[in-house]
């Protein structure tokens, strides 16, 4: 912008430069034609004169034409600029939306995870946490295993939608896809799990989901403590990851703070 403004205040220098000179120029030549032809005008005196005249005035149309042409492109210049900074407002308030949409969305599926009862009993606890999650999502089976702090054995503490007469077999770090989620402390997303690998029973009979999610669950050190597995029919969004993530982080705070070894009742806390 600065540089078409400052060629615009230019060009009207010289065009005011131009026309004084083309004033000058054509009364020196007719001076110089009176003063050559010792003071009579001959006819063609006259036509050089004209033709000089009119050459000037050709010449400065032109410079005009040119005068408008920067100001029009100056113009242009400066609506295009002017657009271009709408559009960045515009985009970066719509990106800061759907950013706050999407925290907010995350914030709800985090509420109300932990139960406001109180239990004294370890699996029940869960199957109620876990309870808690299928509401906020639309999953179909989930398992929760908690490390054993002697043994550091990964061992089946409770489930929603599980039905079996034997419970799952223990892990530890490294082992099977739960523990490799165990060991490097990060959520798994499984699109397409193989058929048969999680069967569910309802009513309506059996039936195999495809996406799984395999989060941790870590305490004030980073070590993980336990691990929910997650089982739905319909694939998980972004921002239900997330949320997920934030209930584990929700759940680690907590169940730091509580002794299930004992038979002292728990006071839950309402998130």
């Amino acid at each position: 912008m600065k540089l078409f403004s400052h060629n615009n205040r230019f060009g009207s220098s010289i065009l005011i430069l131009l026309i004084v000179l083309s004033i000058l120029g054509v009364f020196l030549s007719m001076y110089n034609i009176v003063v050559e032809s010792g003071g009579k005008i001959s006819g063609l005196s006259v036509v050089l004169v004209i033709f000089s005249v009119l050459l000037s005035l050709f010449i400065l149309r032109l410079i005009y034409r040119l005068q408008g042409d920067i100001t029009h492109l100056t113009q242009q210049f400066e609506r295009l600029k002017k657009n271009v900074e709408e559009a960045k407002i515009q985009e970066s308030s719509t990106v800061e939306k759907q950013s706050d949409e999407t925290k907010q969305a995350v914030d709800d599926l985090a509420v109300d995870i932990i139960p406001e009862q109180k239990f004294d009993n370890e699996e029940l606890f869960w199957e109620n946490v876990l309870a808690n999650i299928a509401k906020k999502l639309d999953i179909v089976q989930a398992v929760v295993y908690k490390r054993d702090s002697e043994t550091k054995t990964f061992l089946f503490k409770g489930g929603f939608a599980y039905y079996t007469e034997t419970k799952p077999p223990t892990f530890v770090e490294g082992e099977t896809l739960a523990g490799q989620v165990a060991k490097n402390r990060e959520t798994i997303y499984l699109n397409e799990i193989p058929e048969g690998y999680i069967t569910i029973l309802s009513g309506l009979g059996q039936g195999s989901p495809k996406h799984l999610l395999i989060t941790p669950i870590l305490d004030n050190s980073a070590e993980c403590i336990a691990i929910v597995e997650l089982a739905s029919f319909n694939p998980y969004s972004p921002q239900q990851v997330n949320g997920v993530e934030k209930m584990m982080r929700q759940i680690g705070e907590y169940i730091q703070t509580i002794d299930f070894s004992t038979e002292e009742e728990l006071s839950l806390i309402h998130i």
